[in-house]
């Protein structure tokens, strides 16, 4: 994947990869709920993180991770090829 990653697309990604690798179940997944939400560990989130950078070439959250990040504005940002 790539910065120019259709309209939907980083949405669906992400929440297929909280649901299959972390067992979120769908119904939490929508775009306004946090990261925090997911009761995720450290851990957790810093695959998440090198899940991205792989699949999208960048860090979503280079400077600082933010527990307080929604699930939709982390996947507008992957669309756009831009971090948090």
């Amino acid at each position: 994947m790539n910065s120019t990653t259709q309209p939907g697309e980083a949405l669906h990604h992400l929440t297929t990869l909280l649901h299959t690798r972390f067992r979120i179940p769908l119904a939490l997944l929508l775009p306004d709920a946090t990261f925090e939400s997911f009761k995720l560990d450290s851990l957790d989130i810093e695959e998440i993180r090198m899940t991205i950078c792989d699949a999208y070439g960048f860090d979503l959250w280079r400077d600082a991770y933010d527990p307080q990040t929604t699930l939709g504005r982390a996947a507008d940002a992957l669309n756009r090829g831009e971090d948090l």
